[in-house]
């Protein structure tokens, strides 16, 4: 009996977590952002701290960034642009972009460096220095020269995150059978305050 009491509690768990994720991927994909966030990381070569310069200005990580903004990373800093649901992208250091987004999804000008797409909704349209256009799913990188590769740095096989999918399907199949197990028996527990 107190089995069947820890089984539904588990259960009770298992759908708390399954409806928390289920709403961020909804939350995440809601289109409309207007605007983004830049969080900065690596090391300046003039000391600890990296630099990026926001339409020429100096900026730190939490600065809030707008569409048709245009972004330079210095020697030894990262830029990571968070856009709301459209998803997120990376400059490596020494980048040069001009950034635009509305809900339709991201596009920009890439006149220096390397991007990284880390998240996306959609697509994201990239034109590089030499004027040709590029598209990017999620976990792919161009170059200003317009050389797409993948994360792992492989020109010929461009991948999304399939591994995400993976995971929620199996806490799916988890979450059931435990359903299944505790809705098994024919037996009726009720639970009376203690006096």
């Amino acid at each position: 009996m107190i089995y069947k009491f820890w089984i539904r509690n588990i259960v009770t768990i298992f759908l708390t977590v399954a409806l928390l994720f289920t709403s961020s991927m909804f939350t995440l994909a809601a289109p409309g952002a207007k605007a983004g966030e830049i969080i900065i990381s690596g090391t300046g070569n003039s000391g600890p701290a990296p630099v990026v310069l926001l339409n020429g200005e100096r900026v730190l990580s939490g600065r809030t960034i707008f569409s048709s903004s245009h972004l330079t990373t210095l020697d030894g800093a990262n830029a990571l642009i968070n856009i709301g649901g459209l998803g997120s992208i990376e400059l490596a250091p020494k980048s040069d972009l001009v950034i635009s987004f509305d809900e339709r999804g991201i596009r920009g000008d890439l006149s220096a460096g390397e991007l990284t797409v880390l998240a996306t909704s959609t697509d994201v349209d990239i034109r590089t220095a030499n004027g040709n256009p590029v598209r990017l799913k999620a976990g792919e990188t161009v170059t200003a020269a317009g050389v797409p590769r993948n994360k792992a740095g492989d020109p010929n096989t461009l991948q999304a995150p399939w591994w995400i999918w993976v995971i929620v399907g199996a806490a799916a199949a988890v979450t059931v059978a435990v359903i299944v197990i505790a809705n098994s028996g024919d037996e009726t527990i009720s639970v009376s305050p203690v006096r």
